[in-house]
């Protein structure tokens, strides 16, 4: 079951990355990595996926790093730039559909 959290910090989200075996960044300057890829690479012994998804405006470079040497993987959510409160309802539903919950 899908658990949404409110907005936090990226500096405090990281501290709870340990409590997944998967952590999916949407990030608009990735260009090459896709959620499917990410997911076909990762297979199906993954039981807690953490999505994070960025303020308006996007993350820094900054966040960006401190996300990737945290375990985050960084994916593409395609040419469009969504609004914070829909892009993870799009990344979730992918997800779902992905992993055969749709």
């Amino acid at each position: 079951m899908p658990e949404i959290g409110i907005p936090v910090e990226i500096k405090n989200i990281v501290q709870d990355f340990d409590k997944y075996g998967m952590i999916i960044a949407a990030y608009e300057e990735e260009k090459d990595t896709t959620l499917k890829s990410v997911l076909r690479k990762a297979g199906s012994g993954i039981k807690a996926i953490a999505l994070v998804i960025g303020p308006e405006g996007g993350f820094t470079q900054d966040e960006v790093e401190l996300l990737r040497s945290s375990r985050a993987v960084s994916v593409t959510m395609g040419p469009r730039i969504l609004r914070t409160e829909t892009a993870g309802i799009v990344l979730l539903s992918i997800l779902m559909y992905e992993l055969g919950d749709m």
